[in-house]
C-alpha cells in the first residue's frame, strides 16, 4: 500500500483547566508513488537449426522481385515474386526439382511461376520461352492470353501471339495457367532475411589463409569481406567428404557497397553433389554481378541483393536473390541439403520493472535493471521518452552482466517514460517497457494556525489532504486513513 506520512507540530499552553493546541501548516512528506510498469520481451524465437533455402520451396531460382531471363537455361524450376521483365528467345527451364512445388490440385509440379505479370512488350520478334518440365503459372493476367488444349498449352502476348511461353514437356490442359497467390513471397523473404542475419552473426571457424584452407567435420564458417573474396583467384577447401553433417558456410560481407562484381574463383571441392553442401551467403550489398569465368560450385544465398549473373561457366546450385538478371551462364539446381546452426539468437536481454521515485518535488526518476545472458560481445542501451532518445549508453555493455540504467524527468513531462534495450549487433535480442510518472507531489494543508480549546485528554482535530494516492496518517491513528481526503483524529 502506498502511504503519505505527515506530522503536525503543535504549541500548547495550559491555563488552569483549559488546554490550547495551536496547529500549524509545517509538515514533512515521505512519498512512495504509484507505479504502472510493463515490460515484455521482444526477442524473436530462438531457432536452433534451419535450412536457409527452406522457404524457397525447392525452386532452383527464387526471387522476391523481378527477373530478366535473357540467356541460356535453368535446370530446375523458377519462381518470381514480381514481374518477368524479359526473356531471351529459346530460354529453357528444364528438369523437375528434387523437392517439387505443386499448385493445389495439379498432377505436375510448377516449372515457372510468375507472381506478377509477363511484360511482353520488352520481348522482340517471335521470342519464345520453353518449359521442358513442369506447369506454368502467371499471377497477373494483364496483357496475357492463354491457349490450352490437349498437349498444346501456352501463354502469349494479347497483342502479339508469336510472343509466348510454351509448356512442352507436360500436358497442362485442364489445369490453369493463370493462377495467383500460390506463394507468399513477402513472408518467405522476411524469413530468409532473418536467416541471413543469423548466418552473418556466426563466428568464423576457418580462415581464408592463402590459396587453401582446411575444414573439419560439422558446420564450417568462413567470414570474409567482398574485397577479400575478390582478391582470390583460387581456393582449395581441404577436409572430409561434404555431406549434411559436414558443410561450408561462406559469409561474404559487402560492407555497404552499392555495386560490385565478383569474378568466381577456381575452387575445390567440385561436383554437383558437393555443391549441395557449400553456401555462398552475400549480404550488406545492394547490387552484385557474379561473373562465372569459373564454375561456382555451391548455392548462392542473397535474399537482400539484386543479382546479375554473367559468364561462360555455370552456377551449380540454387540461387535466392531479391531480383535477378540472368544474362549468361547456366543455373543448375543443386538444392542446399544441410541445416545451419543458428547464431546470435541464444542471447537474452531482460529489463526489470523500473524503480520509479520522486526526486524532491520537481522531478521524477526511474532506474531499469538490465540483465543479459548467453550472448557474445556487447550490446547498447537506449531510453526514449515519447519516441525521442533522452539517454543512451553508446559504449558496449558486456553480456552476462547486470546494468542499472536510468534517467531523470521534470514532473511536467508526459506520464509515460518508454524505454528499450537493444543488442547493437543482433536486433533479435531486445526488451522494452514503460513506467508511469508519479502523481503530482501531494499538497497537505492544515490551514492557518488555530487555537483549539477543550479537554486536554481528548482534543479532536479535522485534518485534510489532497493530490495524493493511497493513505495518510496523523494524530493518534498511525495506521492511516485509506482512500480519504479528510478525517477526524485526536491528539
Amino acid at each position: 500500500m502506498n502511504k503519505l506520512y505527515f506530522s503536525i507540530a503543535s504549541r500548547t499552553s495550559v491555563f488552569r483547566q483549559l488546554s490550547t493546541i495551536l496547529i500549524t501548516s509545517i509538515f514533512f512528506i515521505s512519498w512512495i508513488p504509484p507505479l504502472e510498469v510493463s515490460s515484455s520481451s521482444e526477442s524473436l524465437p530462438t531457432v536452433s537449426t534451419f535450412n536457409p533455402f527452406g522457404p524457397a520451396l525447392g525452386f532452383s531460382v527464387f526471387v522476391e522481385g523481378d527477373a530478366d531471363l535473357t540467356d541460356s537455361e535453368t535446370e530446375g524450376p523458377v519462381a518470381i515474386g514480381g514481374d518477368l521483365n524479359s526473356y531471351e528467345n529459346g530460354y529453357v527451364v528444364t528438369k523437375y526439382s528434387t523437392n517439387p512445388f505443386y499448385a493445389p490440385g495439379d498432377p505436375k509440379p510448377v516449372g515457372l511461376l510468375v507472381n506478377g505479370r509477363v511484360k511482353w512488350g520488352n520481348m522482340s520478334g517471335s521470342d519464345q520461352m520453353l518449359l521442358d518440365k513442369g506447369f506454368l503459372k502467371i499471377g497477373n493476367s494483364t496483357g496475357t492470353s492463354v491457349n490450352q488444349s490437349t498437349n498444346i498449352n501456352y501463354a502469349y502476348s494479347s497483342s502479339a501471339s508469336n510472343k509466348r511461353i510454351k509448356v512442352q514437356g507436360d500436358d497442362q490442359s485442364g489445369y490453369p495457367i493463370l493462377e495467383s497467390n500460390l506463394i507468399d513471397f513477402t513472408t518467405a523473404f522476411n524469413t530468409m532475411n532473418s536467416y541471413s542475419n543469423e548466418m552473418a552473426s556466426c563466428p568464423a571457424t576457418i580462415s581464408l589463409g592463402g590459396n587453401s584452407t582446411s575444414y573439419s567435420s560439422g558446420q564450417n564458417v568462413l567470414n570474409v569481406t567482398l574485397s577479400q573474396l575478390q582478391g582470390k583467384s583460387s581456393m582449395n577447401f581441404n577436409g572430409p567428404t561434404l555431406n549434411s553433417n559436414t558443410f561450408l558456410v561462406i559469409n561474404v560481407d559487402g560492407q555497404g557497397a552499392s555495386n560490385a562484381t565478383w569474378n568466381v574463383w577456381n575452387a575445390t571441392p567440385q561436383g554437383y553433389n558437393n555443391s549441395q553442401y557449400i553456401v555462398y551467403h552475400f549480404y550488406n550489398i545492394d547490387n552484385l554481378t557474379i561473373n562465372t569465368n569459373n564454375t561456382l560450385w555451391g548455392v548462392v544465398f542473397a535474399p537482400s541483393v539484386a543479382l546479375t549473373v554473367n559468364g561462360n561457366s555455370n552456377i551449380e546450385g540454387q540461387v535466392v536473390a531479391e531480383n535477378i538478371d540472368h544474362d549468361a551462364a547456366e543455373l543448375h539446381g543443386a538444392l542446399f541439403a544441410a541445416n545451419i546452426d543458428g547464431c546470435g539468437t541464444n542471447c537474452s536481454i531482460t529489463a526489470n520493472a523500473p524503480n520509479v521515485y520522486c526526486v524532491g518535488n520537481s522531478s521524477w526518476n526511474y532506474d531499469v535493471l538490465v540483465t543479459s545472458s548467453g550472448g557474445s560481445g556487447t550490446y547498447s542501451l537506449t531510453l526514449t521518452q515519447d519516441g525521442s532518445t533522452v539517454n543512451n549508453l553508446s559504449y558496449g555493455v558486456q553480456y552476462n552482466t547486470q546494468t542499472l540504467f536510468g534517467t531523470n524527468f521534470p514532473l511536467s513531462t508526459p506520464n509515460y517514460g518508454n524505454f528499450s534495450v537493444q543488442d547493437s549487433g543482433d536486433a533479435s535480442c531486445s526488451d522494452s517497457g514503460s513506467a508511469s510518472a508519479p502523481s503530482p507531489a501531494p499538497q497537505v494543508d492544515a490551514g492557518q494556525d488555530q487555537t483549539v480549546c477543550g479537554d486536554l485528554s481528548s482534543p479532536n482535530v479535522q485534518l485534510s489532504a489532497s493530490g495524493g494516492n493511497g493513505s495518510w496518517s496523523g494524530g493518534n491513528n498511525p495506521n492511516g486513513f485509506a482512500n480519504s481526503n479528510s478525517a477526524n483524529t485526536s491528539y
